[in-house]
């Protein structure tokens, strides 16, 4: 019975709201086609820093310390986000998986996580 009903409220939810949904639906895929293809074509040792941020990733992957500062100019940099993809580079060596693609794809999940989160915004505040 729960499930008859919920399933109701989705068909209603749809049927009002079906345009925002279907533009909802095309900014994920494009924003996807988009990510895709900077993960493709873009290689981020050719970015200002890139060469500097693989080196400090490794030293985390590698050696399991943050850099020093005469190690990497980076060094100074908040190491979250290094972390985090220390992490993905350890789960993708799991599976084989790794390198520069590898890592990049991390961004691809971040990128999505953001557009959750600004599509559950947009929800709460306009749709009450």
């Amino acid at each position: 019975m729960k499930a008859m009903k919920l399933i109701t409220n989705l068909v209603l939810l749809i049927k009002k709201h079906w345009l925002y949904l279907i533009f909802l639906a095309l900014i994920f895929i494009l924003a996807l086609i988009i990510r895709w293809h900077n993960l493709l074509l873009y290689y981020t040792f050719w970015a200002d820093d890139g060469g500097a941020q693989m080196m400090y990733v490794q030293q985390l992957v590698q050696h399991f310390r943050l850099p020093t500062i005469q190690e990497s100019y980076l060094a100074w940099h908040e190491p979250l986000y290094y972390l985090a993809v220390a992490g993905w580079e350890k789960f993708g060596n799991l599976f084989g998986q790794g390198g520069l693609d590898w890592w990049e794809a991390l961004n691809i999940i971040f990128y999505f996580v953001f557009l959750i989160i600004i599509w559950l915004l947009t929800k709460l505040l306009f749709f009450r």
